[in-house]
């Protein structure tokens, strides 16, 4: 699907080097007039450092709107503390959703031509997300 990256993202590391190539696609975007809305989809499993991630995130990734999510199962960290931990870093808007699904298909609703969407945070995430494509035969 153009303009939704999906990102295994789940630890510091990963993070940071995925807010930098995000952050070099959102650039080069923008120079092109693409990239009006940049959208952040983030959910963290409870065991891993999720205020350092969302730290991370929230100062190197050029995003518009961040949707903070849970996932179904797993260690799944709840979307109220993710809300918490991004709305003191950033004054940009953040909204939770109590699910991957929903979350995804308010961000398909919004989204315009030339928005980006990236999503990153959890394996499990990202393996929601796909198996919500694959439903909505958006992707094979």
């Amino acid at each position: 699907m153009p303009g939704v990256f999906l990102d295994g993202a789940h630890n510091e590391d990963g993070i940071r080097a995925f807010a930098s190539a995000a952050s070099r696609i959102v650039k080069r975007e923008r120079e092109l007039g693409k990239g009006r809305t940049v959208y952040l989809l983030l959910a963290i499993s409870s065991d891993k450092e999720h205020a350092s991630m969302t730290r991370l995130l929230c100062e190197n990734l050029p995003f518009d709107v961040l949707f903070v999510t849970q996932v179904a199962y797993g260690r799944r960290l709840e979307s109220s503390i993710l809300e918490r931990e991004a709305s003191g870093l950033t004054e940009r808007p953040v909204e939770v959703y109590d699910t991957v699904g929903g979350a995804l298909e308010e961000l398909l609703k919004r989204r315009s031509p030339g928005d980006l969407i990236f999503c990153a945070g959890s394996l499990y995430l990202i393996g929601e997300i796909k198996g919500e494509l694959l439903r909505q035969g958006e992707i094979l």
